[in-house]
């Protein structure tokens, strides 16, 4: 039973069909933890509260990754 939906700005739902690490890893090939691991273990929680420039933390992160 749907109790409550939720629209953004423009009204539109977004249901997506599975988890966007799941997505990385199926759609690209890419092993979604070691991101995971710096979203929520990582600089990026310094980032969130101003602790730390995202524009600085995350190209060497990226390249760490390969994903430049």
């Amino acid at each position: 039973m749907i109790r409550a939906a939720i629209f953004d700005a423009d009204g539109v739902i977004v249901s997506p069909l599975r988890f966007w690490a799941n997505h990385l890893e199926k759609a690209h090939a890419i092993d979604p933890a070691p991101f995971v691991e710096f979203i929520f273990h990582g600089d990026f929680q310094k980032c969130l509260i101003g602790q730390a420039d995202l524009k600085e933390v995350l190209p060497p992160v990226l390249g760490r990754l390969n994903w430049t």
